[in-house]
């Protein structure tokens, strides 16, 4: 082989195996895409709450925080004001008030404790009573499933275009006859 079909081939081969990993990489998105935005969970009057289900409040010291409903005291004030908040120990905090009386809060968090990113949906009653709307939750671990849901997809894709292409090949070409 010389130098030029060498060159020619390995070209080639790179090229593929560059579709290939862009392939993957498309799938790997866009499941992570669809995970990430699944619906949110819905609830009811009578439902059980997530534990991670939190509302943005204001503590004594008059910081602003994310806090898990279940552990919500008295003493803490209910943010009722657009917000976002970052701080250095990587917490973003977005509180978006939705009219008429209906919260959205995002909670993202990079601790190693955490690694999550929460969106709360709730409503302030007169009596100052959180009333639950939605809870979605997207963490690192949906993440890997989106990675190792990737792999199989990925076959099961170049399987089927594979598969395609070889059915046009093996088709006889049509002779017309006069």
């Amino acid at each position: 082989m010389d130098a030029r079909k060498f060159f020619v081939a390995g070209t080639i081969r790179l090229i593929s195996l560059a579709l290939h990993f862009a392939l993957w990489l498309a799938i790997f998105m866009a499941l992570a895409w669809g995970i990430r935005n699944c619906p949110a969970q819905q609830y009811a009057e009578g439902d059980e709450i997530s534990p991670m289900f939190a509302v943005a409040v204001r503590n004594v010291q008059g910081e602003i925080q994310a806090q898990p409903l279940n552990r919500w005291e008295s003493g803490e004030t209910l943010v009722r004001e657009d917000t976002v908040l970052r701080d250095r120990e990587g917490i973003y905090l977005q509180l978006t008030r939705l009219p008429p009386d209906t919260f959205e809060l995002f909670y993202a968090s990079n601790r190693l404790d955490a690694n999550a990113f929460m969106t709360a949906r709730y409503r302030i009653a007169t009596d100052n009573k959180v009333i639950p709307v939605s809870f979605k939750v997207w963490s690192v671990g949906h993440g890997f499933w989106a990675f190792f849901l990737s792999f199989p997809v990925f076959l099961l894709v170049k399987r089927l275009v594979l598969r395609r292409r070889s059915g046009r090949e093996k088709q006889p070409a049509h002779q017309n006859k006069l």
